[in-house]
């Protein structure tokens, strides 16, 4: 398998961090890129996330939306495959490997989980 970015767009989520990082450690140790986007977040969410070794943070001073933090989370991947997830956990990390099927010579060019 290729290795994938995973953005991750994040508004006050203090209360899942510990968890979805705990998840994604897996991710990281297989080599994929992990981007979290604090999008203006004022319950301390930067704090959980500064000190991670595993991410790449990007942090929005002011919330600017989903939107905008998909775009800029856009801008720093590594990898041609991308994964965008929430940060509320409304989707497991542990789900993840069921999104990274992209294959062009399959014809697999967009996945979408619900």
């Amino acid at each position: 398998m290729h290795n994938y970015s995973i953005i991750i767009p994040i508004h006050n989520e203090a209360q899942t961090l510990h968890t979805l990082l705990n998840e994604l450690n897996r991710f990281y140790l297989e080599g994929h890129q992990i981007i979290i986007i604090d999008d203006g977040s004022t319950d301390g969410s930067k704090n959980i996330l500064k000190n991670s070794e595993i991410i790449d943070l990007i942090t929005i001073k002011d919330n600017k939306g989903k939107g905008h933090a998909i775009k800029t989370g856009l801008e720093k991947v590594k990898n041609p495959k991308i994964v965008i997830i929430d940060g509320d956990l409304e989707l497991s990390p542990k789900e993840l490997i069921r999104l990274m099927i992209l294959d062009k010579e399959k014809g697999i060019n967009t996945v979408i989980g619900y």
